[in-house]
């Protein structure tokens, strides 16, 4: 009888255990997915109210690039949020994803490596596409007010890189245009943006347009 009773006992104390061990865990993934989904909410809830962002000026800011904003889709700054309604049990969305750059589509990306797979979208999502100017900003040493002035950037060690892409932004106008070189000396960095060809590359008059940038307010401004 003892015998039996201890065994009863020994299975039950098992039970228990295993049945607290499976419900920690399962505490402890729900948890964690929780946690998982308040920092992607934290993220997403950042970008979106970052779209749109065009320094102080608050306009969206002049295209100083060869291609239209639909042949540059990537640098839209006149489309801050958009989105593609995934059609419920097939591999379409509403507006068609042409207008995104896709690889090997009639929109090819600048970067082919970075263009969107289309046959890895699951059928029926949707997607949200987000456009900001990125942090951080960086002030002029000087004005530029006409055509040959230097764009010089307080900031040596900042992120403009050759090919990269910039907005150069006051509280009056802004222009888009791309970074053709870069030199960094006596504390500052020099930017260039030398006109091109291709719908990437800069076009003649793109980057001024009659503004000027740090004037009144000071180059800081800009």
């Amino acid at each position: 009888m003892a015998t039996t009773l201890g065994a009863v006992l020994t299975v039950a104390l098992t039970q228990l255990f295993v049945s607290g061990a499976r419900a920690n865990a399962l505490h402890t993934g729900n948890a964690r997915l929780q946690e998982s989904a308040r920092h992607a909410l934290g993220f997403l809830g950042d970008a979106i109210r970052a779209a749109g962002f065009f320094g102080c000026g608050g306009a969206v800011p002049r295209n100083g690039l060869r291609g239209d904003w639909r042949r540059v889709v990537e640098l839209d700054l006149t489309r801050p949020v958009e989105g593609f309604d995934g059609v419920a049990g097939a591999a379409r969305w509403q507006p068609e994803l042409s207008a995104l750059p896709l690889r090997g589509g009639a929109g090819a990306p600048m970067f082919r490596r970075r263009g969107i797979d289309a046959t890895r979208l699951r059928a029926g999502s949707d997607l949200l596409v987000l456009r900001r100017l990125a942090s951080p900003l960086y002030p002029l040493r000087q004005p530029v007010a006409a055509a040959g002035d230097p764009i010089v950037v307080l900031d040596p060690q900042s992120a403009l890189r050759k090919d990269r892409f910039a907005v150069l932004t006051g509280c009056g106008a802004a222009s888009l245009f791309r970074i053709t070189s870069v030199a960094r000396r006596g504390g500052a960095a020099r930017v260039a943006g030398a006109v091109g060809a291709g719908p990437f590359a800069n076009r003649a008059g793109g980057l001024l347009a009659g503004a000027v940038f740090g004037g009144r307010h000071g180059p800081a401004a800009a």
